[in-house]
């Protein structure tokens, strides 16, 4: 689950592949999006609001325009369920983490690979931007 930027949206992901836009206010759902093919393990807005990466149990990333509930992006890569998901500060990258023991770093905008590493044996559970956005 993820509160959109300025606080007015949650998101959520469910174990029907289904990601799920709400007002923050009166609960009522606001966008249902499609197209993940196994659960939902990890949502994150961008830091203007405009975009959300949702990451799966089909081991992808997916990025969705959330004004209209387009897919925009799909990200590839991962050999293992993804578990978490997070925006750089700037909004210009997104990094993933998965039970593969990767953790990838993608551009947010045409989703290319731009790096990916290996340094756990087994899953990683968390990833995040340090405030200043230089760190993961």
């Amino acid at each position: 689950m993820a509160f959109s930027p300025d606080g007015k949206h949650i998101a959520s992901g469910d174990g029907e592949n289904t990601v799920r836009i709400w007002d923050a206010e009166d609960a009522d759902e606001l966008m249902t999006l499609n197209g993940h093919s196994e659960a939902i393990s990890a949502v994150q807005f961008s830091p203007d609001g405009k975009r959300l990466v949702s990451g799966s149990w089909d081991d992808s990333l997916k990025v969705w325009d959330t004004d209209r509930g387009q897919l925009l992006l799909t990200l590839t890569g991962h050999k293992r369920d993804v578990t978490s998901v997070a925006y750089s500060p700037d909004g210009k990258l997104i990094a993933s983490a998965s039970e593969d023991g990767m953790l990838c770093l993608w551009n947010a905008q045409s989703g290319k690979k731009l790096n990916s590493s290996r340094q756990h044996e087994h899953s990683v559970t968390a990833v995040a931007f340090s405030p200043d956005g230089k760190r993961i």
